[in-house]
């Protein structure tokens, strides 16, 4: 076998490794780990096509992954931050949904046919057994806020499992991440 047959057999068996390791995907979604600073904040699977936007408020971070047809997902974790983030007058509830683990509501945009949805998840508490000392206790004061807004109704399924998928049990130091 010629060593550049035995690289492309490596690098396509590596990327195959990459994928099964991350769990596996939904039909239609893809990957998504949120990070900032050395630490992963959570991961999701999420609509392929977005481009993301992290700012920084002093008291925390809001993450946007913004998509061509004006769709949003949002993810905002830190302390003074107005919550529900979506609750100005256009904001339509049409559910509110009390989960073990979030308060989820969910409506329309007035005036528009899209959705919009926000799941505010709950406090737990600090796991101490993990031996994982490099998450500050405040970590978990303020639990992460996750929505999506402006989405088409046809595609309101698959924004609502990219929701579902959100897992922040998993946060830990990323060994790559170079955000401040």
């Amino acid at each position: 076998m010629s060593i550049m047959r035995t690289a492309s057999l490596v690098l396509l068996l590596s990327g195959i490794s990459a994928l099964l390791a991350q769990g596996p995907t939904e039909k239609n979604l893809v990957p998504f780990s949120w990070e900032y600073g050395a630490t992963v904040h959570g991961t999701m699977q999420v609509p392929p096509g977005y481009k993301a936007e992290t700012e920084n408020y002093k008291e925390g971070f809001i993450t946007y992954l913004r998509y061509p047809d004006s769709s949003c997902i949002v993810l905002q974790h830190g302390g003074m931050y107005r919550v529900p983030m979506l609750q100005d007058p256009e904001y339509l509830i049409k559910k509110t949904e009390d989960r073990a683990d979030r308060v989820v509501r969910a409506g329309s945009i007035k005036g528009s046919i899209k959705v919009w949805r926000e799941d505010n998840l709950k406090k737990r508490p600090i796991d101490r057994s993990s031996g994982n000392q490099t998450l500050h206790p405040f970590f978990y004061l303020f639990p992460p806020n996750i929505a999506y807004d402006k989405v088409p109704k046809d595609r309101r399924d698959l924004f609502d499992k990219a929701l579902n998928s959100f897992d922040w049990g998993k946060q830990r130091v990323s060994t790559t991440s170079p955000h401040p």
